[in-house]
């Protein structure tokens, strides 16, 4: 199934400052199913190419992700029906690790591995640096 819609996904996109933020954690409700989804999401991807003749460095390549449009790279979640969900981001972040940090934090915090609750079962990501904020 595609994971993008036509129209921008998420609410509080005011939140997002492309000129300091690097990634955000966002939430997915999908209210007919009353089941929840933490996740995180970069906004910039880079990617690298041959140098130019007669250089020896490669060249590097930041563009702007597809963040806008995004649903999710859950299978789980992409199987659901799109108008039953609302995506909100929840906290933007100054860096991807940062973005992982938080992403974790905010799962423990809300017990997303404990079966009785309302949240998607999944994998916690690893972090290399402690982040401290203040969610």
């Amino acid at each position: 199934m595609d994971n993008t819609k036509t129209k921008e996904t998420f609410l509080n996109t005011e939140l997002i400052d492309l000129n300091i933020h690097q990634a955000f954690v966002y939430e997915i409700y999908n209210h007919k199913l009353d089941l929840r989804y933490i996740g995180k999401k970069s906004l910039f991807s880079v990617t690298h190419k041959p140098p130019l003749k007669g250089r020896k460095n490669r060249r590097k390549v930041v563009k702007e992700s597809n963040w806008r449009t995004y649903f999710s790279s859950s299978e789980t979640v992409n199987g659901w029906n799109q108008q039953d969900c609302v995506c909100t981001i929840l906290v933007p972040c100054l860096t991807r690790g940062e973005s992982t940090y938080v992403e974790t934090k905010l799962m423990w915090l809300n017990d997303v591995l404990n079966p009785d609750n309302n949240y998607v079962n999944r994998a916690i990501g690893k972090f290399r640096r402690w982040y401290p904020i203040s969610t």
